[in-house]
């Protein structure tokens, strides 16, 4: 380049003097926006309510930002809102931590190594039901093994698991329920047996009890043996200076249950607060418990929310644990991130694609520290290779592409972004103090204060989803009637309990039973004294071929399953549609009649276009298909709707027209059908009465709740029952 081209961002060559832009001011702005408005108000059309109860403004300027202390904090110091980490993922990038749910370690396994070889970084892993309720699957209910996760319940399970793997440069995350005692022995047996040093292990084996109970509704043990437990991991592990954790604080389930941000935020520091409290009740300090932590988030669709809800994740933990009298490395939060199940559909699976997609990019510029990213396929079947490998990708390419982890905090600096976490911090800690004053987490489910704001929450997405004021691509918006449906696979269950059994049996019978009978005996007599060798006489057992039923019932003495309280219900918003739309599939399979609705549009083009697109759009969210008539001479047009035999016939038209094209065309089509059902595209409310006394049967319009609506067409012509 020629010496005389200076680099044109240069200030001291610069062309351009920005003294002379003066800044508008907001109220000319406003005034501006108003008067384009033409009367309509600008609270209404401008300011954005969102479910956190916050109000978003159009713009956002340096003024908004002037008092949020943390704006100035820089990455790696306290709040910790920009990052726990000076370097953020410089020095060490997120976890690609996918979770595998297939049903056996065999299947996992296989899996596994193809992953982990081909851009996963870290172990993820969930145990089925029955393992969650600490039974072997030889005395488990037919149906419960291999549900919901993997069973597990041998140190020859582990081996098979791992078989192949470097468990020492790959990190291993297993959720194991409401106490990760019974697992942790499995895994550490299996290093004692292959003489693993112990600290070779990193990830983290998982307890949530309140996590439990709140999806559950109760606990397969009462929750202060759980509890005593959790301590006594605790302790072992921060002895041993092990790098596994053990505390797990899952808000994934307040998330997907249809709560907010600000109740994921509030509940999840209600329950980190209630394990700081109870570990210290057993003598365990702040800061040997806060280190064992992590915070696991679901993150969804709305893009800025997540980031903000991450960053003020951080900054709370950090003030409460500073509040308790921690040290500033407790301070630092952990999170593992996984993109929403609330908001992923049955039809249309690839549109789950891209909600995952922004979901990731939430989740890590917000700053996660391990990221699932959904199987656009799982809420009908269990992954293959090819919806792992996509799903992996997106993690991929958010840092091999984007270049993500090159850049810490990159929302920093936005004064939209940093209002937004100001604002879910404090709507959050306001909830967090609530539920601290009514005696904390675990008397407020049992009060069910949570259900019930949660349940408050989700009542209002489901209205908007009814509506389509929150839309669903593919499913309550632009349905693809052309696509076939998903077939749902589920795994053959009684196949895999006998398979598990045949196994259990065949392990009991390979092991030196005299061997294990006294290394549960010597477990057994440590399990009421301060025992420090607990953990160790536990691993033991397992090495020695116990299996995890037997170590849970070794443990535990006289223990009961405690408080039953009135569960959070996990579901997903699309299946109000998704079952509509079965339905109207099933009907039509079963008698070989399509259902099909006649949009009768009168007059010119430009009347009736964006009548019949949205009569359209609204029929086939219900799986619906529509055929357009276009009318020129009304007095025909009953007997040519007739020909088509449609149960259902829309008018669209414009408002003007409909004055003169309802009263008659009723008239004739109530003479020809009167089982016809008449709809008009539109709510002209000075002619709501007129209209119906005329043959008028319904009205669909912009606001409607379309479910409801179809819900009721589909019962009146026999759908339904």
């Amino acid at each position: 380049m020629s010496e005389n081209h200076s680099n044109i961002t240069s200030k001291s060559d610069s062309i351009l003097d920005f003294d002379e832009f003066r800044g508008a001011s907001l109220k000319a702005w406003k005034a501006e926006v108003e008067r384009l408005l033409k009367g309509a108000s600008f609270e209404k059309k401008m300011i954005t309510k969102t479910y956190e109860g916050l109000e978003l403004q159009p713009i956002y300027r340096r003024e908004d930002v002037k008092n949020l202390a943390f704006v100035d904090s820089i990455p790696g110091q306290p709040p910790f809102t920009r990052s726990a980490e000076t370097a953020g993922y410089n020095i060490k990038p997120w976890d690609i931590s996918q979770k595998l749910p297939y049903p056996t370690v065999e299947s996992i396994n296989t899996a596994l190594v193809k992953d982990l070889n081909a851009g996963q970084t870290a172990i993820s892993i969930k145990l089925d039901k029955a393992s969650r309720r600490f039974v072997d699957p030889d005395t488990a209910e037919n149906g419960e093994v291999g549900r919901n996760g993997t069973s597990i319940a041998t140190v020859e399970d582990i081996e098979k698991l791992l078989t192949g793997i470097d468990i020492k440069a790959t990190p291993i995350h297993l959720q194991a329920g409401a106490s990760s005692l019974p697992l942790l022995s499995l895994l550490f047996g299996y290093m004692k047996r292959h003489k693993y040093g112990f600290d070779d292990l990193s990830g983290s084996i998982k307890a949530d009890p309140i996590g439990e109970l709140a999806a559950l509704g109760e606990l397969p043990i009462d929750i202060e043996t759980a509890l005593n437990e959790m301590a006594r991991i605790v302790n072992w592990l921060d002895s041993n200076s092990l790098k596994v954790r053990t505390v797990a604080i899952d808000a994934s389930i307040y998330h997907n249950s249809g709560g907010s941000a600000v109740e994921e935020l509030a509940y999840s520091m209600a329950t980190g607060v209630e394990y700081l409290r109870q570990m210290e009740k057993r003598d365990i300090p702040i800061n040997e418990t806060a280190k064992q932590m992590v915070f696991i988030y679901s993150v969804g669709s709305n893009f800025f929310t997540e980031i903000a809800k991450f960053r003020a994740a951080r900054m709370l933990w950090s003030k409460v644990i500073h509040d308790c009298g921690g040290d500033e490395t407790a301070q630092k939060m952990t999170i593992h991130s996984k993109t929403s199940f609330y908001n992923k559909s049955t039809y249309d699976p690839y549109v789950n694609l891209l909600r995952a997609t922004t979901e990731a990019f939430s989740a890590v510029a917000g700053g996660c520290d391990s990221l699932h990213v959904g199987f656009f396929d799982d809420t009908y079947k269990q992954p293959d290779e090819f919806s792992r490998r996509i799903a992996r990708s997106i993690q991929i390419i958010l840092k091999e592409e984007s270049h993500l982890d090159k850049i810490i905090d990159p929302a920093g600096g936005s004064w939209y972004l940093e209002n937004l976490t100001g604002m879910l911090a404090n709507k959050a800690w306001d909830s967090f103090r609530e539920i601290e004053k009514s005696g904390g987490i675990i008397e407020a489910l049992i009060s069910g204060v949570p259900q019930k704001r949660i349940e408050e929450i989700n009542n209002q997405r489901l209205s908007n989803i009814a509506r389509r004021k929150d839309v669903f691509v593919g499913t309550n918006m632009h349905a693809n009637l052309a696509e076939k449906p998903s077939e749902r696979q589920t795994p053959d269950y009684a196949a895999i309990y006998e398979q598990r059994n045949r196994e259990i049996e065949s392990f009991r019978n390979s092991i030196d039973k005299d061997n294990k009978s006294e290394s549960i005996e010597r477990l057994y007599e440590s399990v009421s004294g301060e025992d420090n060798n607990f953990v160790e006489k536990a691993i033991d057992a397992a090495a020695s071929g116990a299996t995890l039923g037997e170590i849970a019932k070794t443990i535990r003495k006289n223990v009961s399953k405690g408080i039953t309280i009135y569960p959070l219900r996990i579901h997903r918003g699309p299946e109000l549609f998704e079952v509509l739309r079965g339905s109207v599939e099933r009907y039509e399979s079963e008698t070989g009649i399509p259902i099909k609705v006649t949009l009768a549009c009168f007059g010119r083009l430009s009347e009736y276009k964006a009548r019949e697109d949205f009569s359209a759009g609204f029929f086939q969210a219900g799986g619906f298909k529509t055929e357009t008539l276009a009318v020129k001479d009304n007095d025909g047009a009953a007997d040519e709707i007739n020909i088509s035999k449609s149960p259902i016939v829309v008018l669209c038209s414009s408002d003007d027209s409909y004055q003169e094209i309802v009263p008659s065309f009723c008239e004739s089509m109530k003479k020809i059908n009167s089982d016809t059902t008449l709809v008009l595209a539109g709510y002209p409310k000075d002619k709501i009465e007129e209209y119906r006394k005329a043959g008028i049967d319904e009205f669909i319009y912009m606001g409607a709740n379309v479910y409801e609506m179809l819900v009721k067409l589909s019962k009146k012509i026999g759908v339904r029952s």
